[in-house]
This record gives structure tokens, C-alpha cells and sequence, in this order.
């Protein structure tokens, strides 16, 4: 069993620095902060050695698994998470073809937020590997467009294109606000030079995407759900299989929402879905209705005592960045490397 445990943490260890190595935003977003200022590679050259990559090490990690040893809990999950880490990845890149069919995917290297929203370092640090990153991104931009298809699926191109230009204007509006007084006239220049760089690499990444021509046509098919579902939630199940859980699913949820609608007005689940959607606060009042609600939410959990929380860490509600406002609202918390203490957005 020591020997098994101990091949099992080695692996483990590899996939994280691996995938840290081939994606350095999902490292730095993680809380590895020895990849600020570090843009990863681009381009199809990079896509093949990083697929190698994945299939040496799902390769060992399989073969750790029918070694035969004796695990732990623990031991198991660190597995399972490594094996699903490298089978997700994988599907994306080939069987998925991410970065040659869908351009949200490039932008994961325009996503500087970490540095500006995350206060794990002084303001001028953060700024200083901020600028760094900046400076290198035109050319990993340039790299993920030349590979994108001819012709793109219309949402993903669209939503690509509105958050591209949403980080240049995050870039723009946002991050000297946001960062403070830097105290060093001399990084706010190379800050504001590289600002410009950055914001003008994510218009023409929008350009880009938009010359492209926008497809109507694009569906998964049911073979390939099916393998999306095996790939990232690890369930091995048919398609028709699927349907009919679904169906048994969905029968189960409208006799429960007419039972619920009668109990707050007449006239079935029709009437109350039409009296909640009215119930909505005004945008003036919108971020207060969520901070109050998020308190009401905590002090639920605190009161039942399903989870630890310090008592004077809060939610910070803002409005959503630039490069967010493409979705309804979203949740940014600091990545399980972070020192403790850091805000929740």
C-alpha cells in the first residue's frame, strides 16, 4: 500500500504541475502566483505537444489504478480528480476541438482579473507581473486566431467577440481603479503603455473572430454528449439511457412545482411563475438586493452550522467587470493556494 500511495501522490503532483506548466491562468487563478506575468504557449504545435503530454501521463495514472494497491479515501479521490483533470482536457482539445472551434476559449489568457480584483500582493507587485503579462498578449492572441475555423458556431463567436472587446474596455476603465495609487510614476507609465497593448490585442482578437462566418449548424450529436458526459462528470451512460432519466426527472419536477405553485396563488404554476417575475428589484437597487440576500444566505448556513465562515468575512458585490457583463451575474473566489483572508467577489 506505501508503495502504491506514494506512486499515487508522485502522479498527482505531475498532473497539477503539468497542467500549471500548459495553462499558466489556471495556475495563477488557482493561487500559484509564481506564474504571474507568465502567458503560456499558443497554437496548434502547442495543442499537439500538450495532447502527448496528457495521453503519457493518463497512461501512468491508468496504469496506477489496476497496479492492484491498496488505497486510502484519499488516495482514490487524488485518482479519480487526476484522471478526470487529464480525460477533460483531452476532450476538449480533440474531441471537442476547442481551440480551432470555439474562440472563448483563447481568452482565458485575456483574463487578467487575478491581478486586479485579488489584493495577495501590494498594488505595485500585482501591477509590475500585470504588465508583463499585458506585453506578451498580442502575440499569444495572434497565435489562437490563426488557428480558429473558417466558420464558427454563431453564440460562441458572438459571446468571443463581446467579451474580447469586454476586456479591453476592463483594461481601459477599470484596472487603474481598481489597482490604486501605484506610488512609482515609472510603472504607472509602463502600466498605461501596457493597458494600450493589451486593449488593442483584444479588439483585433474581435475582429478576428468576427471575420469568421457564424454557423447555425453545430450540435454535439449523441454519441459525442455522451462522451462530453463520461469525459467531465466521469458517468458512463447511453444516450437513450440519459432521455429516459430525464424524462423521469422531469415529471417528477412539474408535480412538485404545481404542488408548490398552490401554495402561493391560484391558478397553477402559470400564475406564480408570472408573480415571481415581477418581483424583481430595480437596477439602481440591484447590487444592494444581492448583498443583502448573500447575508441572508450566510447567515442561514452559520445558523445551521453546515459550514465555517469567519465572522467577519462578506461577499463583495460590485458590478460585474467589462469582460463579464455578457452573463447574468457571476462568483469569484480567491483559489485554494491563496493566502487566507482574501475577498470574495
Amino acid at each position: 500500500m506505501a508503495d502504491t500511495t506514494a506512486r499515487v501522490a508522485e502522479l498527482t503532483e505531475r498532473t497539477v504541475r503539468e497542467a500549471f506548466q500548459a495553462n499558466p491562468d489556471m495556475a495563477r487563478h488557482a493561487g500559484a502566483h509564481e506564474f504571474d506575468g507568465v502567458v503560456g504557449d499558443a497554437g496548434a504545435d502547442f495543442v499537439r505537444r500538450r495532447v502527448g503530454e496528457i495521453d503519457a501521463l493518463e497512461a501512468d495514472l491508468t496504469a496506477a489504478a489496476s497496479a492492484g494497491g491498496r488505497l486510502d479515501a484519499a488516495g482514490r479521490a487524488d485518482l479519480g480528480a487526476a484522471l478526470g483533470l487529464c480525460r477533460r482536457e483531452r476532450f476538449q482539445l480533440v474531441d471537442l476541438r476547442g481551440p480551432w472551434h470555439d474562440p472563448r476559449q483563447a481568452l482565458a489568457v485575456a483574463d487578467v482579473s487575478a491581478y486586479v480584483l485579488r489584493a495577495y500582493a501590494p498594488a505595485p507587485q500585482r501591477a509590475a507581473a500585470l504588465c508583463r503579462h499585458l506585453e506578451q498578449m498580442p502575440e499569444a492572441l495572434q497565435g489562437w486566431s490563426a488557428m480558429l475555423d473558417a466558420e464558427l458556431p454563431s453564440g460562441p463567436r458572438q459571446i468571443a467577440a463581446d467579451e474580447a472587446r469586454g476586456h479591453a474596455s476592463f483594461y481601459r476603465d477599470e484596472v487603474r481603479t481598481d489597482l490604486g495609487d501605484l506610488g512609482d510614476a515609472t510603472l504607472q507609465r509602463r502600466l498605461d503603455a501596457a493597458v494600450e497593448t493589451g486593449a488593442a490585442a483584444c479588439e483585433r482578437y474581435a475582429e478576428a473572430v468576427e471575420a469568421r462566418t457564424a454557423s447555425d449548424v453545430d450540435v454535439l450529436g449523441a454519441a459525442r454528449f455522451s462522451a462530453m458526459l463520461a469525459a467531465q462528470e466521469g458517468v458512463e451512460e447511453s444516450a437513450a439511457a440519459l432521455r429516459r432519466r430525464v424524462d423521469t426527472e422531469m415529471s417528477r419536477l412539474e408535480k412538485h412545482a404545481v404542488e408548490v405553485a398552490s401554495g402561493i396563488t391560484a391558478g397553477g404554476p402559470a400564475a406564480a411563475f408570472t408573480l415571481m417575475e415581477t418581483d424583481h428589484p430595480t437596477a439602481a437597487g440591484l447590487i444592494d438586493t444581492a448583498a443583502a440576500m448573500l447575508d441572508r444566505l450566510r447567515d442561514f448556513w452559520l445558523a445551521d452550522g453546515a459550514v465555517r465562515i469567519a465572522a467577519e468575512e462578506h461577499c463583495v458585490v460590485r458590478a460585474s467587470p467589462a469582460f463579464m457583463s455578457w452573463v447574468t451575474a457571476a462568483y469569484d473566489n480567491p483559489g485554494p493556494l491563496e493566502p487566507p483572508g482574501l475577498q470574495h467577489h
